[in-house]
């Protein structure tokens, strides 16, 4: 089994040609949840995080904004851990306040814009068997893609993880995971891999809540 992050760099770097989400008829709790208002509330607020290397090559990451009002986002810690990097919002510059390398989180600082909306923090994470959704910029894709599924193990036992049964793509690193409600239950920021199996991980609500609190609306 392989443990990888979920960012898109560089090396990765290729065009999107087809993104398809393929249902699995054993999850019909799953797809009877009504997500398109969900999906509605994501696209103001899962900006992508665009980098930019010394060298002038670029690579992507998601992002989610936890208080639009004073200007402050989410992403995995990973994506920003790149010496000399510049980061944007489309065109307008990023920057990181603070990195939990433990957690693999990073807070960032951007000036806000009007029509940019926040995701609110679910109150706990929910049980295995929970409906899940995933938002990111997959392949670095310039559109935001969705993907759902379900809680696999709501804290896992090693490293307090959130996993899914939800398969992420690189550029999804950095992006939000809302239940049901629309409300962010964690932050991907890698999958544990075993052809062909795979396991998205987040960090959970409350790592996520305890790294922020002094800097949520």
């Amino acid at each position: 089994m392989f443990c990888f992050p979920a960012c898109l760099h560089r090396w990765y770097a290729r065009p999107l040609v087809v993104l398809m989400l393929l249902a699995s008829p054993a999850l019909p709790t799953v797809f009877a949840v009504e997500w398109v208002e969900v999906v509605r509330t994501l696209e103001s607020a899962v900006p992508r995080l665009a980098i930019t290397y010394p060298g002038g090559e670029q690579g992507s990451c998601s992002a989610v904004i936890i208080n639009a009002k004073k200007g402050y986002a989410l992403t995995a810690g990973h994506c920003t851990k790149i010496p000399n990097a510049t980061f944007a919002f489309a065109d307008q510059r990023v920057l990181v306040v603070k990195t939990d390398a433990k957690l693999d989180l990073s807070l960032l600082s951007f000036a806000p814009k009007h029509g940019w909306t926040q995701l609110k923090l679910a109150k706990a994470t929910p049980p295995a068997g929970a409906p899940a959704l995933l938002a990111g910029y997959a392949f670095g894709a310039e559109q935001l893609y969705v993907q759902a599924g379900i809680v696999a193990n709501p804290l896992e036992k090693y490293d307090g993880q959130l996993i899914l049964n939800i398969e992420v793509i690189a550029g999804d690193s950095g992006g939000p995971v809302v239940n049901a409600a629309g409300e962010l239950i964690g932050v991907t920021v890698q999958a544990w891999f075993a052809p062909p199996a795979q396991l998205t991980c987040a960090i959970p609500v409350e790592g996520v809540r305890g790294f922020v609190a002094e800097y949520l609306p």
